[in-house]
């Protein structure tokens, strides 16, 4: 019956911009830069007026709703961390995973009067997504140093690949970990523990179980691993950063973030 159904309402779905891009993941998955900026700027599009208002009410919808979300508090996280570390340091040192736009990243850098003490890398599989980031976002001035690498940041948490990029101060992802199986998710970690300077932090985010994620998973393929925060209490104990984590999470209390630091 599901089948049937989801047959004879596909092409009425597909009309969304949204939920065209979410299912056909021209990029390989549904998370793609141009997905998170058409999720930022929060205006409908789609194929005639219904594909409008089917994009519209999908975008009002608490995933969407806490990708916009995320993005503040990360900026929020951004700005608090860097003025902890630079009451005792001259730079701080930050290294974006999956960074896609780095919208967050040039919101802190825009209000920042600070930039000339800020290094960032920013990192993504996606070539295409760090040359728009670098086009398209870091379009302002600043005197922060800002880099772009592509890298295949699974096959760095398995320690496949190896770069110089020395420690950081902050080593933060949005949306990595909640793809990642247990494991994955742990050595990831791990590794980024070793690129963190003593007392560094590690901020990521994980989509935690919520009442659409059967819209999500079912009908806009759109796959994530939810986790709660005891799970995520749970695996970041298997990991070189123990138990003593924060659980943080943006307004819908959808996409929750783990603040670690190095001892």
């Amino acid at each position: 019956m599901w089948g049937f159904a989801f047959k004879e309402f596909f092409p009425y779905i597909m009309r969304s911009r949204l939920a065209e891009r979410s299912y056909y993941k021209p990029k390989g998955y549904a998370g793609d830069f141009l997905m998170m900026e058409h999720i930022y700027k929060d205006v409908a599009k789609g194929d005639g007026k219904f594909g409008e208002i089917l994009d519209g009410w999908l975008m009002q919808r608490p995933g969407c709703e806490a990708i916009r979300g995320r993005r503040v508090l990360m900026k929020q996280q951004l700005e608090i961390l860097s003025k902890k570390r630079l009451k005792n340091s001259n730079r701080f040192k930050i290294m974006n995973l999956a960074c896609g736009p780095s919208r967050e990243l040039f919101d802190f850098l825009k209000e920042c009067d600070y930039t000339d003490k800020i290094d960032a890398l920013c990192v993504d599989i996606d070539t295409e997504a760090l040359h728009y980031s670098n086009q398209n976002v870091n379009n302002f001035p600043h005197s922060a140093s800002v880099r772009y690498m592509t890298e295949n940041l699974v096959k760095w948490g398995l320690g496949k690949v190896s770069h110089d990029i020395g420690t950081m101060d902050l080593i933060y992802s949005a949306g990595l970990f909640d793809y990642l199986e247990p494991r994955l998710f742990c050595k990831l970690v791990d590794k980024c523990y070793q690129h963190l300077k003593p007392g560094g932090s590690l901020l990521i985010g994980n989509f935690t179980p919520y009442d659409d994620m059967l819209l999500m998973d079912h009908i806009l393929h759109w796959k994530l691993i939810y986790r709660t925060r005891e799970e995520l209490v749970e695996l970041f104990n298997k990991t070189k950063f123990g138990k003593d984590i924060t659980i943080l999470s943006e307004p819908a209390q959808v996409n929750l973030f783990v603040l670690a630091s190095k001892n």
